[in-house]
């Protein structure tokens, strides 16, 4: 999976090294090129925001491979609405 810009700021703002680097290269191995970048974009914040609420790495990222309908609804991006759910969560940078 390539990070969209969204991702990596969120990942930037909001988690500590050396967190950041590990979960970086967690979501940046899963998926291949068929998923979309809106997609992408929701399984990979919803994997940041259960590894913040103290899910650890390794677990969140197998969950977002096999489990991932119960990995959005989790984290709280499982609606219609996730989008505006994620930047409530982590709103973009003034």
């Amino acid at each position: 999976m390539i990070l969209s810009s969204r991702i990596t700021g969120i990942l930037a703002r909001e988690v500590p090294e050396p967190q950041r680097t590990e979960l970086a290269q967690a979501l940046s191995s899963l998926y291949g090129p068929t998923h979309s970048d809106a997609g992408s974009d929701r399984i990979a914040a919803a994997v940041i925001i259960l590894v913040l609420d103290e899910m650890p790495i390794e677990e969140a990222a197998e969950r977002a491979v096999g489990d991932w309908r119960d990995l959005l609804m989790w984290s709280g991006l499982g609606d219609s609405d996730w989008d505006s759910a994620l930047t409530t969560r982590f709103p973009p940078p003034a």
